[in-house]
């Protein structure tokens, strides 16, 4: 019974390291920086950290082609988030397409993205998103 609870472990812990691998390839890039804080760490525990700092929220600024005038938005999938806009499935902005990305934030928690759309759509933030778009 305790080999097959040590097997059990076994596998679990490569099955972890697996979707690791699969997962560091798609998105480990924009990452390295916050994982050398947990190079310290091991195995599983390791492995959950890692996953945990891989999904990434983001913020973003769209600029209309049409009327040139930005929409501000958070997401957990900006290339798809993007293809939607471009498609009109957002309804307040279907009439202002094509939009072109104008730049990207990156945070790790669905909030600090959330707080940082409502900074921006703030008078001081659009006001920084007009600087910024200035010096593009």
């Amino acid at each position: 019974m305790t080999r097959l609870i040590e097997f059990y472990i076994i596998i679990t812990y490569l099955i972890a390291e697996l979707k690791f691998v699969i997962i560091f390839w798609e998105r480990w890039l924009p990452c390295i920086r916050r994982v050398k804080a947990v190079e310290s760490l091991s195995g599983v525990c390791r492995t959950a950290v890692l996953l945990n700092y891989l999904h990434m929220f983001y913020t973003y600024v769209l600029i209309s082609q049409k009327d040139n005038n930005f929409y501000v938005g958070s997401t957990s999938d900006l290339r798809r988030r993007i293809k939607d806009h471009n498609a009109g499935m957002t309804k307040s902005i279907k009439h202002r397409r094509p939009f072109k990305l104008a730049f990207y934030e990156a945070y790790n928690s669905r909030e600090e993205a959330s707080n940082r759309e409502k900074f921006l759509k703030s008078s001081d933030g659009k006001k920084d998103i007009r600087k910024r778009l200035l010096t593009i």
